[in-house]
Order: C-alpha cells, then sequence, then structure tokens
C-alpha cells in the first residue's frame, strides 16, 4: 500500500483507499477521477502500524518541500517534489521497536511476551521451540582490500 502526503494530510488512492477505508475505519470518497482515503499527518504511525498487523507493506511519500519554501521558489507552479522515505513491514516495525528498548531491562520481556502473543513460545518465559540470533557486521578493512585487489 502507498500513503502519500498531501499538505496536512497522508492520502490512499485507488484499490488502497478502499483498503484502508476497511482497515482503518476511513471513509473512502471519489476525488477527481479516483477514490481516495485520508487522515491527519499525526495519526501516521498510528495507523501504519494498524496497517502492518493486518498484512500489509506500507509505503510512506512525503512532501520534500513546505509550500512556504515552495511560495518564494522558482519553480512555484510546479508540483510539490515528493519522495518514498519509509517502506514498512512487520519486520522492520518490530526491529525499529526493539532496537528503541536496546540496553533496557525490558527488552527481553517484550520479545518473549511478542513471541507468546504470535504463538512460538511458551508463558513460561523459555521458548518451546529453537531460538536464533542474527548478527550482521560490516568489515570495511576487507572490503577496501577487496576492491583495490580487483583494481589491479
Amino acid at each position: 500500500m502507498l500513503v502519500v502526503e498531501v499538505g496536512y494530510k497522508f492520502r490512499f488512492f485507488g484499490e488502497d483507499a478502499q483498503v484502508a477505508a476497511a482497515e482503518l475505519g476511513l471513509y473512502a470518497y471519489p476525488d477527481h477521477s479516483f477514490l481516495t482515503a485520508s487522515f491527519p499527518v499525526q495519526r501516521l504511525p498510528i495507523h501504519v502500524r494498524r496497517l502492518v498487523a493486518a498484512g500489509h507493506k506500507v509505503g510512506v511519500v512525503r512532501q520534500a518541500e513546505s509550500a512556504a519554501l515552495k511560495a518564494v521558489s522558482d519553480n512555484r507552479s510546479a508540483p510539490f517534489s515528493r519522495q518514498l522515505t519509509g517502506l514498512f513491514t512487520a519486520a522492520t516495525l518490530d526491529a525499529g521497536e526493539k532496537a528503541d528498548k536496546l540496553g533496557e531491562a525490558s527488552a527481553m520481556e517484550a520479545s518473549q511476551e511478542l513471541e507468546v502473543s504470535l504463538g512460538l513460545g511458551s508463558s513460561s518465559g523459555t521458548a518451546a521451540g529453537t531460538n536464533y540470533m542474527l548478527i550482521v557486521a560490516e568489515d570495511h578493512t576487507a572490503a577496501a582490500a577487496a576492491a583495490a585487489a580487483a583494481a589491479q
């Protein structure tokens, strides 16, 4: 699904508007040639989480310039420039929440509660299945040496 910032609102268009209306309880209405559903900017985190929880991938397109800057620029009659600023899935939201809690004592508890709620673990605090740990590390020195060797 794609949600686009238009002024102080985020808007869904077409089929995305129908899905958003059903999932979020928004009103979908025809606007010019498109079916549209919208919500205020400050509700973005809430609605993104609800859509991701319902199994959707959500792309967020934001305006790259403000109306005030646009009014004094040379291209004031051109459309606003917009950029895809975020792509949210269940994995990215979960990783972000865990990263926010990194170093806190409750981080492990939150992880175990999530596993229990998803049916992946037991409420006794020990996982019913095998636990996995993923570590991602970059070695810039090895990459630079490989690039130098390839250049010769």
